[in-house]
C-alpha cells in the first residue's frame, strides 16, 4: 500500500483507523515526493527529533519509491 503525507501523519499521530487499515497491507510504501513533504513538515516541528526517529524505524519496513529516468512510478 503506497502512503500519502496525509495517511503518513496520521500513521504517526496514531490514527487507530489508518493503523487497523495498514496492519492488512502485505507492504507499505511512500513516494520520494511523500517523504519530501513529511520530512518539510518535521523541520518546522517542535517534536522533530520525536518525529526523526519514527520516520527512521518506519522506513526500515517500507519501501520508498523513486521515480525512472523516464518519469514513471
Amino acid at each position: 500500500m503506497i502512503l500519502d503525507t496525509n495517511a503518513l501523519s496520521a500513521l504517526v499521530s496514531g490514527d487507530r483507523e489508518i493503523r487497523k487499515l495498514l496492519s492488512r497491507a502485505p507492504r507499505l510504501a511512500v513516494t520520494l515526493i511523500t517523504l519530501g513533504e513529511f520530512t518539510y513538515g518535521m523541520a518546522g516541528s517542535r517534536k522533530r527529533d520525536e518525529l526523526e526517529t519514527w520516520l527512521e524505524a518506519f522506513l526500515k519496513g517500507a519501501d520508498v519509491l523513486i521515480p525512472s529516468h523516464r518519469n514513471s512510478w
